[in-house]
């Protein structure tokens, strides 16, 4: 597979077949026609921004993402999930800090005190 149109081709066909809906189904929730569906499954058209854009709402998905070839999906998906892992353990550490913190300000504090 290469390019735009086959990585479009080949998302609307695997984003159909796993909501289980025919080319009428999608055609339906997108407001086209089932020809013109059809037509940019088989290559024979290219959608504009607006219907790319119908197309992905109707999939719940960005209109980038039809566009995207599935190594390129796939890694996407593995980079907002380290991403997710990266915040966690910042926000994790960050508190850890924090106490480290906050415990040295009180041991010094009462330190001064004491003496």
């Amino acid at each position: 597979m290469n390019g735009l149109r086959d990585a479009l081709i080949e998302n609307l066909k695997r984003l159909r077949a796993e909501r289980g809906w025919s080319q009428a189904a999608l055609a339906e929730r997108t407001g086209l026609s089932t020809g013109h569906i059809g037509e940019i499954e088989t290559g024979n058209r290219f959608p504009s921004p607006e219907v790319l854009e119908k197309l992905a709402a109707a999939f719940g998905i960005r209109a980038v993402s039809l566009l995207m070839a599935e190594e390129e999906l796939r890694l996407l998906d593995e980079a907002r999930t380290l991403a997710g892992f990266s915040d966690q353990l910042a926000d994790t550490l960050s508190d850890r800090l924090s106490e480290r913190i906050v415990s040295a300000i009180l041991e010094g504090v009462n330190k001064t005190q004491g003496t």
